[in-house]
């Protein structure tokens, strides 16, 4: 009934052409796994309202809440509950419309944000081919993953809370800090990862190197892609020197 109810909302909302104006702007507050919505018009006295928030594009899959209330005799109205989809996190603004009876083409009515903090910075590595990952794992739950761009910069969402974060990538050392609180936005986070750690031993080592002369030259298989450092699609020189540059670098643990 609820999904029926969704589509027959969505199909009212997507394909009216009428607009109504409020007369009052709805407010909107944060989201802390409740909000509300309110407003009044007198043309909307004792008429059925609906409130859909989504992300991104209005279909079926955006919608993250539907919600209906009736207006009071003298148009007051307010949606404190929702039907969730999936309660959004982090700072991700999801666009809150109003249709109802008297309203045609849905009207803007705000934005609501999540509770999650937004995390954002550079990794610097080698190679430009792929980005560095950034695993966030909480004390229970699933880990969070994070990839930057090939150019290192990352933006991503998390819930708040406390995490061991850990930024690795093929062929490199890897950067860790345990007790990591996440609190709020935070947009200058900086790591650095060194290539050579090829085996993943948590140290730039003669084994590194001896896998470099082993494969150097050799058309690259999945076995031997870490050997390629910098990602140029060939195992060469510029490898042999990273490790060489890099011998006895070991990854971190704070």
């Amino acid at each position: 009934m609820k999904k029926l109810l969704s589509l027959v909302v969505v199909c009212m909302m997507l394909f009216t052409m009428s607009v109504s104006v409020f007369a009052e702007e709805p407010t909107t507050t944060e989201n802390d796994g409740s909000w509300t919505t309110a407003g009044s018009n007198a043309e909307y006295a004792n008429k059925m309202m609906t409130i859909l928030a989504y992300e991104g594009s209005l279909n079926l899959n955006s919608i993250q809440y539907i919600d209906q209330t009736v207006a009071d005799s003298e148009g007051n109205y307010s949606f404190e509950n929702y039907i969730p989809k999936d309660i959004p996190t982090g700072s991700t603004a999801y666009t809150v419309k109003i249709g109802g009876e008297v309203i045609g083409t849905p009207v803007d009515a705000g934005t609501i944000v999540g509770t999650g903090a937004r995390l954002s910075g550079t990794v610097e590595f080698l190679g430009t081919e792929t980005g560095a990952t950034i695993t966030l794992t909480p004390d229970e739950g699933a880990a969070n993953v994070i990839t930057t761009e090939t150019n290192g910069t990352f933006d991503g969402v998390v819930e708040k809370g406390t995490y061991t974060l850990v930024v690795s990538k093929d062929g490199h050392t890897t950067y860790t800090k345990e007790n990591v609180v996440v609190s709020d936005d935070v947009d200058d986070l900086e790591y650095t990862i060194y290539g050579g750690d090829i085996d993943e031993s948590g140290i730039v080592a003669l084994s590194d190197l001896l896998l470099v002369l082993e494969n150097y030259e050799a058309e690259i298989n999945g076995e031997n892609g870490a050997c390629d450092i910098d990602e140029s699609g060939v195992i060469g020189m510029n490898d042999l020197l990273t490790v060489l540059e890099n011998i006895t670098v070991k990854s971190v643990t704070e």
